[in-house]
């Protein structure tokens, strides 16, 4: 139960993120729809190369200390794209969307090997 609750939040928090970031890269950095896709890359290629390491790491520590870490860092990301605007270069935003990236994949890890 618990695991599905924990999947449940960090996909709808996911997908709405994902909808405003696109809108943000869309609509106020005026990008076209490859450039934004670029963009986001960032998070989905952090969270791909993390995830290996944290499955070979689950044998030494428990799921529920990397889900609650993986949590955190998420958190922790979201919460430094506040002070994001419009004039905000890629590279300010890359290293707030490095972390998000490695925290999903400490989540998503641990979350699918325990359900």
């Amino acid at each position: 139960t618990a695991t599905t609750l924990v999947a449940m939040i960090t996909f709808l928090g996911l997908s709405g993120f994902f909808f405003l970031l696109s809108l943000y890269f869309g609509l106020v950095q005026q990008l076209d729809t490859l450039q934004a896709a670029w963009r986001m890359l960032v998070v989905t290629a952090c969270a791909i190369l993390v995830g290996g390491p944290v499955g070979r790491l689950m044998h030494r520590v428990s799921a529920r200390v990397l889900i609650t870490g993986g949590l955190l860092v998420v958190a922790a990301s979201l919460f430094s794209l506040v002070g994001v605007d419009a004039h905000t270069s890629f590279a300010a935003l890359a290293w707030r969307l490095a972390p998000l990236g490695l925290g999903l994949g400490a989540v998503m890890t641990p979350m699918t090997a325990t359900a």
